[in-house]
Formats: C-alpha cells, sequence, structure tokens
C-alpha cells in the first residue's frame, strides 16, 4: 500500500536552482526567477469552474485581478505526468525592491494540479531586469499596434519634462491596468528568449517534462475526474 501522499512525494529537476534559505521548498536562480512547490493536505472544494473550461478559469481570474492592476496572460487544460491539470500565466506591475524597477512586469506562472483529499501548486515567478518594454515596443512596431491603439484613443497632450528622472516619475504616477497584448503571444518567445514571459513559459513546460511523482500521488483519486474531461 503506497504512503500518504505528501510534499515530499513530489520531486522537480532543480538544477540550476538554489534553495532559498528560511524558506520550505522554494528556490531562486538568475533572473531573477523564483519557484515555489505548495501541499494542500485538505480536501479540495468545489471551484468556481468545471476544471476544464477555460473561458470560465479566464473569465474568473480576469475578475480577480482587476482590482491589482493585474492581467491573465493565458489559462490552458493540460495534463502534467498524465494528470488533469489547470496551467495559468498573469502579469503583474513589479515592485521595487532589490535593485528591480517598479516599470517592470512581474510573470507568474502556475500549474494546478487538483485532486479528491489533496492539491498542489507549482508557481514560478519571473521578474523583468535591465532595460525593460523592450519586447512590447519590437512587437508593437512589428504589428502596427501602437499606431492603432493611437488612432483609437486619440491624440493625448504632450507632457514637458526636465529630466529622465522626472519623466519616469509622470510614467509611475500614470501607470495603468495591465492588460494582455500581442507581444505576449508565445510565437514571440524564440526571439526574446531572456524575456520574463519566455523565461515562464519554458520553466512551466521543464516542469511538466521532467517532474516526478510517487506511486502514492500517481495512484490517488483526482478530484472531479468527470469533470476535467
Amino acid at each position: 500500500m503506497p504512503n500518504k501522499p505528501s510534499i515530499d512525494a513530489i520531486h522537480l529537476d532543480l538544477t540550476g536552482w538554489s534553495p532559498i534559505s528560511n524558506a520550505n521548498h522554494k528556490w531562486i536562480r538568475t533572473g531573477p526567477d523564483i519557484l515555489s512547490l505548495l501541499f494542500f493536505d485538505v480536501k479540495t472544494t468545489p471551484p468556481p469552474c468545471a476544471w476544464s473550461n477555460t473561458e470560465c478559469w479566464l473569465s474568473y481570474f480576469t475578475a480577480s485581478l482587476a482590482e491589482q492592476g493585474s492581467a491573465v496572460v493565458s489559462v490552458e487544460a493540460l495534463p502534467i505526468h498524465g494528470i488533469p491539470a489547470l496551467q495559468a500565466i498573469f502579469k503583474h506591475r513589479q515592485p521595487a525592491v532589490n535593485g528591480l524597477s517598479d516599470l517592470g512586469i512581474l510573470y507568474t506562472g502556475i500549474w494546478i494540479v487538483p485532486f479528491a483529499n489533496f492539491s498542489f501548486n507549482i508557481q514560478v515567478e519571473c521578474y523583468e531586469s535591465g532595460v525593460t518594454g523592450t519586447r512590447e515596443a519590437v512587437v508593437s512596431m512589428m504589428t502596427n499596434q501602437g499606431r492603432s491603439q493611437e488612432a483609437e484613443k486619440g491624440q493625448e497632450s504632450s507632457i514637458l519634462v526636465n529630466s529622465m528622472d522626472e519623466l519616469f516619475e509622470k510614467m509611475r504616477q500614470q501607470r495603468r491596468r495591465l492588460f494582455r497584448t500581442p507581444a505576449d503571444d508565445e510565437k514571440y518567445d524564440s526571439q526574446f528568449p531572456d524575456h520574463p514571459l519566455s523565461r515562464v513559459r519554458g520553466h512551466l513546460s521543464y516542469i511538466a517534462e521532467t517532474i516526478q511523482l510517487d506511486e502514492s500521488i500517481c495512484t490517488a483519486r483526482v478530484y472531479g475526474q468527470d469533470n476535467m474531461l
């Protein structure tokens, strides 16, 4: 008889990752990127959507993130290690910590793996360092998105500034809610491999390819099997 499922039954390939001191099951690597493994040893409560209904989940996550000014990049119902799961990617305004610019974007990717009597999440956070906004600017020029948006919104009044510091401060004051943009499309990841969104997708894919689960998890009853097919 297999042991009771626990976080120790989940094995990730941590090559290139270093454990974060004073934080259990949390690792960091250059980026900076942060990887977290969370295990919930409680019966899974009914979710707001059927697990395979990605349109419902998209609406749910969009509404949940709106007050924070964050946005949903993608939601997909995908298997991980043969187990039905949900993969989602979000984008947030980046906090100005550890030398990172608050003009950058923090991307969070998550695997949500529900079972009847427990669940676990694998989360990756990738921060934007260095020059920010390059991917968005290049894709905007490629797709002419910037011009079309300007035509829709109308010409805004010019703002005069006396220094770059003043310009950045104006940008911070006028920051709006984030939205998904064409620059978030996966087809651009190969052109911007170091962008945090590209890194998030890469990590999520690698996790799915390399994760190993003990028998205690592989044989456990999946939550709402009928709703996840």
